[in-house]
């Protein structure tokens, strides 16, 4: 009887791990931020408020700008207590109608903590004319491994 409930209770507690592993990030982004703009300048962050934040992933500023290519520059601060092997900021551009006109994005590899990078999501297929709005989304997962834009409006 106490080999079973051994036998019980070893096999409860693997499965329970097995499940907590097999469920995390799947799906999910240990950090992510989202957040919406316009290219007449209201896409930056308020300074008067605390900037968006994600388990010590903070994004700093963002702007669109219609030069060259277009697209969505700005910083993002790693404030964690972890480096981040991959960090990435993908843009989706509007039209006036609310029709996505396209995508960009920019990675870095090895975020240290109390590092700042500069990102610059480039428009390389989208006439940065017809951008009426954009979606940033900062994330630490590689976009091969999940939608970026996966519940977000």
């Amino acid at each position: 009887m106490q080999r079973r409930r051994v036998l019980a209770g070893v096999g409860s507690g693997c499965v329970g791990l097995l499940a907590g592993c097999l469920g995390a990030g799947e799906g999910k982004y240990a950090r992510r931020i989202a957040v919406n703009g316009t290219p007449n300048g209201s896409g930056g962050i308020d300074t008067a408020g605390d900037p968006p934040t994600s388990q010590g992933l903070r994004l700093l500023d963002h702007e669109f700008y219609r030069s060259g290519s277009g697209g969505v520059r700005g910083r993002a601060a790693n404030r964690g207590d972890v480096d981040l092997d991959f960090i990435a900021a993908y843009a989706r551009f509007f039209d006036r109608s609310g029709t996505d006109i396209g995508h960009a994005s920019d990675s870095e590899s090895n975020f240290e903590v109390g590092q700042t990078w500069k990102f610059d999501a480039q428009a390389l297929e989208t006439a940065p004319s017809k951008v009426a709005q954009y979606q940033l989304v900062l994330i630490d997962q590689r976009s091969s491994e999940v939608d970026p834009f996966a519940g977000t409006t």
